[in-house]
């Protein structure tokens, strides 16, 4: 899968990303899927299965105050967010651009779902993602976690950050 030039740079289109925001959990997912190479630090792999560790902090909103220019009240059109570790960026890019699905596997909820459509929003992901809620870290759990795991629609796909979330069109 993985070229002998450059361990990260992925040879062949991928099945599945697995994303984790604890490495633990990433360690755990790979070994309960059988994905045994480590390419990189933080990323297991099979051939049709990547489990990537990516940091909580990896991502970050940029401040109103910036990209306001000192005009506030200030109300973007578009949110902006910034990369911290750009030596892990240069890591997860190709496995993002090169898989057909990104899953989320994570125990806990809304914020860190916002962070992974945020790190799918950066790396432009077209693709469809799902999630993978994992209550215990056992094989059986992730198993069953990965075979039943939610579809999402693509962040491409889905609406900007600053609205509401109303399905109906009406903002509150």
């Amino acid at each position: 899968m993985f070229s002998k030039h450059s361990p990260t740079k992925p040879t062949k289109i991928m099945t599945q990303l697995i994303v984790c925001e604890k490495y633990r959990i990433a360690r755990a997912v790979a070994k309960a899927l059988k994905a045994t190479l480590n390419p990189a630090y933080g990323v297991y792999t099979n051939g049709d299965i990547t489990v990537a560790y990516v940091h909580r902090g990896f991502i970050k909103p940029v401040g109103l105050d910036k990209a306001a220019n000192g005009s506030l009240p200030f109300v973007p059109e578009k949110f902006k967010i910034a990369v911290t570790d750009k030596k892990r960026d240069r890591v997860l890019k190709p496995l993002f651009r090169n898989a057909k699905e990104v899953v989320f596997a994570s125990d806990e909820g809304a914020d860190a779902q916002a962070r992974f459509f945020n790190i799918c929003r950066h790396s432009r992901v077209g693709h469809p993602t799902s999630r993978m809620w994992l209550p215990r870290i056992t094989r059986s759990s992730i198993r069953r976690s990965f075979s039943k795991r939610e579809e999402r629609p693509s962040p491409a796909q889905s609406r900007p950050i600053g609205s509401c979330g109303r399905r109906d069109g009406h903002d509150v």
